[in-house]
Protein backbone atom coordinates (compact mmCIF):
# COMPACT_ATOMS: atom_id res chain seq x y z
CA UNK A 1 0.00 0.00 0.00
CA UNK A 2 1.22 3.29 -1.13
CA UNK A 3 0.87 5.84 2.35
CA UNK A 4 0.11 9.11 0.83
CA UNK A 5 2.37 11.20 3.43
CA UNK A 6 5.26 8.07 3.59
CA UNK A 7 6.78 5.87 1.52
CA UNK A 8 7.83 3.00 3.36
CA UNK A 9 10.87 1.11 1.84
CA UNK A 10 12.63 -2.07 2.26
CA UNK A 11 13.61 -5.15 0.96
CA UNK A 12 17.37 -5.05 1.02
CA UNK A 13 19.28 -7.32 3.19
CA UNK A 14 18.58 -5.68 6.47
CA UNK A 15 16.10 -3.32 5.36
CA UNK A 16 12.40 -4.83 5.02
CA UNK A 17 8.93 -4.12 4.31
CA UNK A 18 8.22 -2.49 0.94
CA UNK A 19 5.39 -1.15 0.05
CA UNK A 20 6.02 1.25 -2.79
CA UNK A 21 4.68 0.22 -6.26
CA UNK A 22 7.06 -2.20 -7.79
CA UNK A 23 8.51 -1.09 -11.56
CA UNK A 24 7.21 2.72 -10.66
CA UNK A 25 9.49 5.31 -11.05
CA UNK A 26 9.00 6.22 -7.28
CA UNK A 27 9.42 2.83 -5.98
CA UNK A 28 12.69 2.50 -7.85
CA UNK A 29 13.47 5.55 -6.26
CA UNK A 30 12.94 4.26 -2.73
CA UNK A 31 15.21 1.49 -3.32
CA UNK A 32 17.85 3.70 -4.35
CA UNK A 33 17.14 5.68 -1.24
CA UNK A 34 17.34 2.36 0.85
CA UNK A 35 20.39 1.17 -0.57
CA UNK A 36 22.55 4.69 0.19
CA UNK A 37 21.90 4.03 3.95
CA UNK A 38 21.88 -0.23 3.80
CA UNK A 39 25.91 0.58 2.42
CA UNK A 40 26.83 2.78 5.49
CA UNK A 41 25.05 0.71 8.35
CA UNK A 42 26.93 -1.77 9.89
CA UNK A 43 24.97 -3.63 12.22
CA UNK A 44 26.64 -4.00 15.66
CA UNK A 45 28.63 -7.34 16.49
CA UNK A 46 27.93 -6.14 20.46
CA UNK A 47 24.20 -7.50 20.09
CA UNK A 48 23.73 -11.39 20.07
CA UNK A 49 20.38 -12.07 20.57
CA UNK A 50 16.66 -10.37 19.75
CA UNK A 51 14.98 -9.10 16.95
CA UNK A 52 15.27 -5.15 16.78
CA UNK A 53 14.06 -2.84 14.37
CA UNK A 54 14.72 1.13 14.25
CA UNK A 55 12.81 3.19 11.51
CA UNK A 56 13.90 6.44 10.24
CA UNK A 57 12.21 8.51 8.58
CA UNK A 58 14.39 10.86 5.62
CA UNK A 59 12.72 13.74 3.37
CA UNK A 60 14.95 13.71 0.61
CA UNK A 61 15.07 17.47 -1.30
CA UNK A 62 14.53 17.66 -5.08
CA UNK A 63 17.68 17.85 -5.92
CA UNK A 64 18.49 14.14 -4.10
CA UNK A 65 19.98 15.82 -0.86
CA UNK A 66 19.26 14.78 2.34
CA UNK A 67 16.80 17.46 3.51
CA UNK A 68 16.26 15.57 6.87
CA UNK A 69 16.83 12.14 8.93
CA UNK A 70 16.16 11.11 11.90
CA UNK A 71 14.92 8.58 13.97
CA UNK A 72 11.40 7.93 14.52
CA UNK A 73 11.20 4.73 16.54
CA UNK A 74 14.20 3.53 18.45
CA UNK A 75 15.26 -0.03 19.21
CA UNK A 76 15.76 0.51 23.13
CA UNK A 77 18.83 -1.21 22.60
CA UNK A 78 22.28 1.70 22.52
CA UNK A 79 24.33 0.07 20.25
CA UNK A 80 21.68 -0.15 17.90
CA UNK A 81 20.16 2.96 18.24
CA UNK A 82 23.92 4.37 17.77
CA UNK A 83 24.66 2.13 14.70
CA UNK A 84 21.47 4.14 13.25
CA UNK A 85 22.21 7.00 13.89
CA UNK A 86 26.02 6.77 12.50
CA UNK A 87 24.34 5.59 8.82
CA UNK A 88 22.43 8.91 9.42
CA UNK A 89 25.16 11.13 9.27
CA UNK A 90 27.11 9.24 6.81
CA UNK A 91 24.49 9.47 3.94
CA UNK A 92 24.11 13.43 3.04
CA UNK A 93 22.71 13.20 -0.71
CA UNK A 94 20.92 10.35 -2.70
CA UNK A 95 23.77 10.15 -5.95
CA UNK A 96 20.41 10.63 -7.95
CA UNK A 97 17.65 13.10 -7.76
CA UNK A 98 13.80 12.06 -6.79
CA UNK A 99 11.50 11.54 -9.94
CA UNK A 100 10.99 14.89 -11.79
CA UNK A 101 7.83 16.30 -10.38
CA UNK A 102 7.43 14.08 -7.02
CA UNK A 103 6.07 16.17 -4.23
CA UNK A 104 7.02 16.19 -0.52
CA UNK A 105 5.20 13.45 0.46
CA UNK A 106 6.36 11.24 -2.01
CA UNK A 107 9.86 11.92 -1.19
CA UNK A 108 9.60 11.54 2.28
CA UNK A 109 10.61 7.66 3.18
CA UNK A 110 10.34 5.43 6.25
CA UNK A 111 13.44 2.85 6.32
CA UNK A 112 13.14 0.21 8.56
CA UNK A 113 16.46 -1.46 9.84
CA UNK A 114 15.80 -4.87 11.61
CA UNK A 115 18.38 -6.62 13.58
CA UNK A 116 17.52 -10.12 13.99
CA UNK A 117 19.91 -12.52 15.16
Amino acid sequence: VLNQNLNKVGGGSKLKGVTTVTGSALGRYGHHVQSAYDRQWTQPASISSGNLTVKIKVVVAEDGSIQSAKISQISGVSAMDKSIERAIRMVNRISQAPPEGASLSNRTFILNFNLKS
